[in-house]
């Protein structure tokens, strides 16, 4: 029996772009030939057996390169979690938006919108030009911050 020598093919397709490696662009192009196989041979159209990629070979040929762009290392960490504001404390603002107040007392945005809307809630904000300002001071006495 004859060795076949695997062939090496580095690279990418495109102009220096990252992406998968030639060996699996070959797969799906190769897949797709021998679909098309399969439909004309199904037609009745005659195919000889040297046009046809039999699938060990190329199973075999390429499998490591495909299986080696696919393969990671890296486990799959949690994205960092980011504070979207500064800490109560250091605020320096005198009104926060409804965001930032919904944020430090832990309650979503609707709820603090509700609040005012209603104007029933444990806090009330200013109403600068439409827009909900929610007093600083207020936050940290309803959280019992120290001021």
């Amino acid at each position: 029996m004859v060795e076949r020598r695997k062939p090496k093919i580095e690279g990418s397709i495109g102009d220096g772009a990252e992406g998968p490696p030639v060996a699996v662009h070959f797969m799906h192009l190769a897949s797709a030939l021998r679909n098309a196989a399969d439909a004309l041979e199904a037609a009745g159209v005659a195919i000889s057996a040297e046009s046809r990629i039999p699938r060990a070979v190329m199973r075999d040929a390429w499998s490591d390169e495909v299986d080696s762009h696919w393969a990671t290392d890296k486990p799959d960490l949690p994205p960092p979690q980011v504070q979207p504001y500064p800490l109560l404390r250091q605020e320096v603002r005198a009104t926060v938006g409804t965001g930032a107040a919904a944020f430090h007392l832990n309650r979503r945005e609707q709820t603090l919108r509700v609040w005012a809307c209603c104007e029933n809630g444990t806090l009330r904000p200013r109403r600068i030009n439409g827009r909900l300002a929610w007093a600083v001071a207020d936050i940290r006495r309803v959280l019992g911050a120290e001021t």
